[in-house]
């Protein structure tokens, strides 16, 4: 017989399966390519992540859910398998940081729901719109720290985080006025830092970025230095080249050709 405490973290991690189960069918029933199907599930898997701190109250619990949905991506990946998440060519860790995020938010935001809901929107359809409208619209591209992003899809992070921080800050009791500028300081906050972190990484510098947004609200010293640390570490991560013009610059050696990890 299974524990009460356990059974809603066993309903929590049948709910992420069929998100990704749906993602699976999706992507064989209609052929959908991995990096939209992967996108779905990343947008898909956040509303089940804002039930979290509602039915788990332990650190235990949350570490068990997280540690177990980790795991199984793990085994997935290493067997081939789950290809509406793992199918995709670029090299990228946001799979299994993706639960590692989930928990450290949930361990950040102990007595603050609403910075909990705000990191998780952040991550799930924040960064999910940023993906799918740079991959369908981006036209004008950078590249951080060599991978490429698109200018578009930036903006469609920046508008979705606002968008969904705002509502969740007035709701909180936070004034309409404080709540948008906060509102937006989360949004630019989150958006240099996802344009920032290639292969991946922002699935938890986004949730990470959130908060600490979050966490300077009432300082606006604390909150001029959090943007100026982030617009650095944009700045940072677009002086480096990307592989393709290191392969223009680099003299290839007789009989050899660039491979894969190259392009």
């Amino acid at each position: 017989m299974i524990a009460a405490p356990w059974v809603p973290m066993i309903l929590l991690a049948a709910a992420f399966l069929a998100v990704l189960a749906v993602g699976e069918a999706i992507g064989r029933r209609w052929a959908v390519p991995p990096e939209l199907t992967r996108k779905l599930d990343h947008a898909a898997a956040g509303p089940v992540a804002l039930a979290v701190p509602l039915v788990l109250d332990s650190a235990t619990q949350v570490l068990a859910l997280a540690g177990s949905f980790l795991a199984f991506l793990l085994v997935t990946g290493l067997a081939g398998r789950l290809g509406s998440v793992h199918g995709i060519a670029r090299r990228s860790a946001g799979a299994y940081l993706y639960p590692v995020a989930i928990a450290v938010t949930w361990l950040a935001t102990q007595g603050h729901p609403e910075r909990y809901a705000v990191a998780i929107l952040a991550l799930s359809l924040a960064d999910a719109a940023g993906g799918l409208v740079g991959a369908r619209w981006g036209r004008r591209t950078y590249a951080a720290w060599g991978q490429a992003k698109t200018i578009e899809g930036s903006l469609a992070t920046l508008g979705v985080t606002a968008a969904v921080s705002i509502p969740i800050l007035v709701a909180a009791g936070m004034p309409p006025s404080e709540a948008c500028i906060a509102g937006a300081l989360v949004a630019v906050v989150v958006t240099l830092v996802e344009g920032s972190l290639p292969f991946g990484l922002d699935n938890l510098g986004v949730p990470l970025a959130a908060l600490a947004a979050l966490a300077t609200l009432g300082s606006p010293a604390a909150a001029g230095l959090l943007l100026l640390a982030a617009a650095t570490v944009f700045a940072a991560a677009l002086t480096v080249p990307s592989p393709a013009s290191r392969d223009r610059q680099r003299p290839a050696a007789a009989g050899v050709v660039p491979g894969p990890g190259w392009r």
